[in-house]
């Protein structure tokens, strides 16, 4: 049972990464171009994808929680999502995340 939960899991995943991976490919098809700001703008959209995976877990196994004991409020889903904003665009410009 283990291993097919773990297949289940798995495999969307490894689906998932296929988009940043696409994303990093493109940034160097476009950095090799010279086109700086093309290249940019899909190393932003790979670095995202790439940190939305793993902060996926904890969203997800938080999700019980905040639609029952925290419905109004959802702090551990806000703190989730503030970290993956900052952490996100903080290479590649300043911002503050309220």
């Amino acid at each position: 049972l283990a291993s097919q939960v773990r297949a289940a899991v798995a495999a969307p995943y490894a689906l998932l990464t296929m988009i940043p991976m696409t994303s990093s490919a493109l940034a160097a098809y476009h950095a090799a171009r010279g086109d700086e700001d093309a290249c940019r703008g899909c190393a932003f959209f790979a670095v995202t994808g790439f940190l939305s995976l793993p902060l996926s877990v904890p969203m997800l196994l938080s999700a019980p929680y905040a639609l029952l004991a925290d419905e109004d409020q959802r702090e551990w889903p806000d703190a989730v999502q503030r970290l993956w904003a900052t952490t996100t665009t903080d290479q590649f410009f300043t911002t503050r995340v309220e």
